[in-house]
C-alpha cells in the first residue's frame, strides 16, 4: 500500500509544479530584443519590472528570422500575452520550459 501512496504523491508533486498553462496578460513597454538559439523579447511595466519571454508573436517571425527587431518598435506600448513555451538548443532539442509572448498588441 505505501508504494501506491507514494506513486499518488509523486503524481501530485508532478501536476502541481507545472500549472496548466493559462495565458495572463502584461501591459508595458517593449525594452529589449535579443537571439542566441531562442530570440527574447523584454517588456518593462509601470513599475520598471523587467517581464523576459521567448517572443513567438506572429510579429516575432519576421524578427526571428533576422535576429533583430527593428528599432522603431523599442519603446513602443504594448500588451503581451503570455503562456509557457519551449527554450531550445540549437539542436532543436528542449532545454527548459519559460514564459513566452504569444500575441502583442499595440496600445496608444
Amino acid at each position: 500500500m505505501k508504494p501506491i501512496i507514494i506513486a499518488l504523491s509523486i503524481g501530485l508533486l508532478a501536476a502541481t509544479a507545472y500549472p496548466a498553462n493559462k495565458p495572463r496578460t502584461i501591459e508595458g513597454r517593449i525594452t529589449d530584443y535579443s537571439c542566441g538559439d531562442n530570440c527574447y523579447l523584454t517588456i518593462t511595466d509601470s513599475k520598471g519590472a523587467k517581464h523576459t519571454g521567448l517572443c513567438e508573436a506572429p510579429q516575432c517571425n519576421a524578427w526571428n528570422d533576422r535576429a533583430r527587431m527593428p528599432s522603431n518598435q523599442k519603446g513602443k506600448r504594448v500588451t503581451v500575452t503570455v503562456r509557457r513555451g519551449a527554450q531550445r538548443n540549437d539542436a532543436g532539442e528542449i532545454m527548459d520550459h519559460m514564459d513566452a509572448f504569444t500575441r502583442i498588441e499595440y496600445s496608444k
